[in-house]
């Protein structure tokens, strides 16, 4: 279970670097939905490892792909969060900025272990998995991530700065995206043995 979790974390820590460079070299908006997108493939293979059962090892061998796939999905949001919050808000803000995606990302850990309990609790893992596939889509549909829209208090702008008159009203859309996809089911009593 320990390396399973950890893989997340692993990648996370080891992308960090290559999602900054990215966000910095192809642009923030690009960096986050291309963690958006990353998200939702973790989600996939973590229904691909439910399907796979049967066979115990290639099971736990996509679900920890699977977990590594995220945590560079993190990476990839978060920087790009960081980069576009910078360049929407501008340079006199960059404390503002590292203080909203630092307490989305909390929030978001905080919140999400006990969501993700309540899901595995009520529905499995299957729907930690189908949470971790849609929730990165729904979030950039409804933030306009998926939009190139650039005015000020506009698509994305709406999550990185909330409204133009009040730019720490609404938290990062990271913190939807990670809540819902940081869950990892919990392991006293649970009945995924074939991990």
């Amino acid at each position: 279970m320990g390396l399973v979790a950890g893989a997340q974390f692993a990648a996370a820590l080891l992308s960090r670097f290559w999602a900054g460079q990215q966000a910095d070299s192809r642009g923030a908006r690009r960096a986050t939905i291309a963690g958006l997108l990353l998200a939702a493939a973790a989600g996939l293979l973590y229904l691909l490892s439910l399907r796979l059962t049967a066979s115990p090892e290639a099971s736990v061998a996509i679900l920890i792909i699977g977990r590594g796939v995220l945590g560079g999905a993190e990476s990839f949001i978060v920087m790009g969060a960081l980069g576009w919050g910078l360049a929407r808000a501008g340079p006199q803000n960059t404390g503002a900025v590292m203080s909203w995606v630092g307490r989305a990302m909390y929030i978001a850990y905080a919140a999400g272990a006990p969501a993700g309990t309540a899901l595995y609790a009520s529905h499995g893992f299957v729907a930690i998995a189908l949470a971790t596939t849609l929730i990165p889509r729904l979030a950039g549909e409804r933030r306009g991530t998926w939009r190139a829209d650039h005015r000020p208090g506009a698509g994305i702008a709406s999550w990185v700065r909330g409204t133009s008159k009040d730019p720490g009203r609404a938290w990062p859309m990271s913190s939807r995206v990670v809540a819902g996809c940081s869950s990892t089911p919990p392991s006293p009593g649970w009945n995924g043995s074939w991990l």
